[in-house]
């Protein structure tokens, strides 16, 4: 039973799109926050039998980890490119004043 949960957030995190700033808190307050899922997942755990919670615990902790890599590789990749981008796109900087 925990295991199929943690499965389907596992394929869920990795299907999350991460394209926007907005997108990328949503996700943040999703998964990784203090009420999101994997929280709830976390306070799961104390009703997983105790012969299988650690290995339960072990997936837990991966799948925290991929949520939070993946959460900071994306928000820096949107930092470097809105910092890259220039400050008005539709302005011409090769025109001469």
């Amino acid at each position: 039973m925990m295991q199929d949960s943690i499965a389907r957030l596992r394929a869920e995190i990795e299907a999350y799109d991460l394209t926007s700033p907005e997108q990328l808190d949503q996700f943040r307050i999703a998964f990784t926050g203090r009420k999101g899922q994997l929280a709830d997942l976390f306070d799961q755990l104390k009703t997983v039998p105790q012969e299988d919670r650690r290995a339960v615990g072990q997936e837990l902790n991966q799948l925290k980890q991929l949520a939070v890599s993946k959460f900071e590789v994306r928000r820096q990749e949107l930092e470097e490119a809105s910092a890259n981008a220039p400050a008005d796109p539709t302005f011409d900087y090769t025109a001469t004043p």
